[in-house]
């Protein structure tokens, strides 16, 4: 499964997905985090699923209709900053 992982979700969230055997781009690891609506964009684009804690994706995507190729909300979840 080809995931995007938001940059408010742990690192360790990421590895162990990767450990999975899924392909995996953390968006901790970019430059730069360019927002949530360039990183629903870039998940679109690159047709990758959308792991997020971030509830204002589902909101994106269905509220305001913008493309997506799905999205998994984690609750309950250990934050980067918790990494």
């Amino acid at each position: 499964m080809r995931l995007l992982v938001d940059s408010c979700v742990s690192s360790r969230v990421a590895e162990q997905l990767v450990t999975l055997a899924h392909d995996v781009e953390w968006v901790g690891d970019w430059q730069a985090d360019p927002g949530d609506e360039e990183v629903l964009r870039n998940a679109h684009r690159t047709d990758r699923i959308l792991v997020t804690i971030d509830k204002g994706f589902g909101q994106r995507a269905i509220l305001r209709g913008e493309p997506h190729s799905g999205m998994i909300r984690l609750v309950d979840i250990a934050t980067a900053n918790q990494a």
